[in-house]
């Protein structure tokens, strides 16, 4: 890791400003901070403009194919031909939020549900909005 990549500090977007001997200075949304390498994961090896053109990247929406299990270099290859460092981070966290992927880490495999596996998410999630809504309208009515 050098100055300039993105990286993953406690699963946010960071940018490596400095290193100094084994520490990182990275810039983030909310300001600066020395890390040891453990603490960050390398999310593109690619110079990164800035933190906020990370946070402020547009993803462009596609089709993704069931049984596949990519790496995140190749899914974001797959999308945009070739992508920034800039987009890395908006990539990442459309993943990691998306009923459609399972999304440990950027060095690891991204796994992709079926339509099966998405449709039971899909369905406990209403059944735990319909258990919210009855609880606020109990509450609400008492």
């Amino acid at each position: 890791m050098k100055k300039g990549n993105l990286v993953l500090y406690k699963n946010q977007p960071a940018l490596i400003t400095d290193v100094q001997g084994d520490k990182f200075e990275i810039t983030m949304e909310a300001g600066t901070k020395k890390v040891r390498e453990k603490d960050i994961v390398p999310l593109h090896d690619g110079e990164c403009r800035s933190i906020k053109a990370a946070i402020d990247a547009e993803v462009p929406v596609a089709d993704f194919f069931e049984g596949e299990t990519p790496s995140f270099a190749e899914l974001a290859e797959l999308l945009w031909g070739t992508y920034t460092a800039e987009q890395s981070w908006k990539l990442w966290q459309a993943l990691c939020s998306s009923p459609y992927f399972i999304c440990t880490s950027p060095a690891e495999p991204i796994g992709i549900r079926t339509q099966g596996e998405i449709e039971r998410l899909n369905q406990k999630q209403a059944e735990r909005e319909q258990a919210e809504k009855l609880r606020q309208d109990f509450t609400a009515a008492l």
